[in-house]
């Protein structure tokens, strides 16, 4: 009477709330039922972490369990590894995940748990770019620089999706990166550069300049004098230096003739133009140190 009011299905679970599972697996058999087979097995891998004593080693306790979960169709890993998590039992956690076929739910859980490592391995290994995405974001927040980057170490094409994150997003974190990096110092100067052209103020933009030389001259000292990248900071350096000589000129002449009357002959300065002399081209430059008489300079 009492299995005709329930049905199959409640009766199975009440079996299993009183941890009856071998005959909650037999009755599942007989009726056929390949749903339910699953959730029992499952219930029982949960229920068997929680009742292992912390003596029993995460391996010895994983060989128990995978023959039976492998064993049923349709019993998800990720639900076991995830209670294995919570219970405290990481190492076991991460074990379980390795028989998971499925990265897109293999991942995730991984991210959680903070092995971020072992995440973004197997998200690479997917090549599904939307899953490196996920572990690059929270590795991100959750961090330091420095072992953030160490982790991206050995796999370029996470770097190239964090760079293509950062160009759009976060140049400050891109710039952390290539300095990081000190194999990559044109890019490092490069992306200074573009933050300092970017400032609307004059200091900010030579302190960027500076910032980009300091990184070329780093490189340089570090490096045999044959190495190409050196070659090519240090004439890079060198146009560098250039152009700050340029903008203290121009500040200079800036400051001399800003109380000075508008050259009769000179264009006037542009709606919204903010300067005479700085962030012009060289060749304006000289055409405004002779409107204004600067024959000097």
């Amino acid at each position: 009477q009492q299995y005709e009011s329930l049905g199959p299905r409640r009766i199975l679970h009440r079996l299993l709330a009183h941890h009856q599972h071998l005959l909650a697996m037999r009755l599942a058999n007989f009726l056929r039922l390949s749903g339910m087979q699953a959730v029992v097995t499952h219930h029982w891998g949960c229920e068997r972490i929680h009742a292992a004593p912390v003596s029993v080693e995460d391996a010895v306790l994983l060989g128990e369990l995978m023959p039976k979960l492998q064993a049923c169709a349709g019993v998800a890993l990720t639900e076991v590894a995830s209670e294995a998590h919570r219970v405290g039992r990481r190492t076991l956690a991460t074990l379980l995940l390795e028989h998971e076929k499925i990265p897109a739910l293999q991942v995730p859980l991984l991210v959680r748990m903070k092995e971020y490592g072992l995440a973004l391995s197997k998200a690479i290994g997917s090549a599904d770019a939307e899953l490196i995405n996920l572990v690059l974001l929270d590795a991100k927040a959750e961090l330091p620089s420095a072992e953030f980057f160490e982790m991206l170490l050995p796999h370029p094409q996470a770097q190239q999706q964090l760079i293509a994150y950062c160009e759009a997003r976060d140049h400050s974190l891109l710039e952390k990166f290539f300095k990081h990096h000190i194999d990559m110092p044109v890019e490092a100067a490069a992306i200074v550069i573009t933050e300092a052209y970017r400032a609307s103020g004059w200091a900010e933009r030579v302190r960027g300049l500076t910032q980009a030389q300091q990184i070329y001259t780093f490189y340089q000292d570090n490096m045999s004098s044959r190495d190409p990248v050196g070659q090519q900071c240090a004439f890079l350096s060198r146009m560098t230096d250039e152009q700050l000589s340029l903008l203290q000129l121009q500040r200079r002449l800036e400051m001399e003739t800003e109380a000075y009357p508008h050259p009769p002959g000179a264009p006037r300065p542009r709606q919204g133009e903010r300067f005479r002399f700085v962030d012009t081209p060289l060749n304006v430059t000289l055409y405004r140190c002779i409107c204004y008489g600067k024959f000097k300079e």
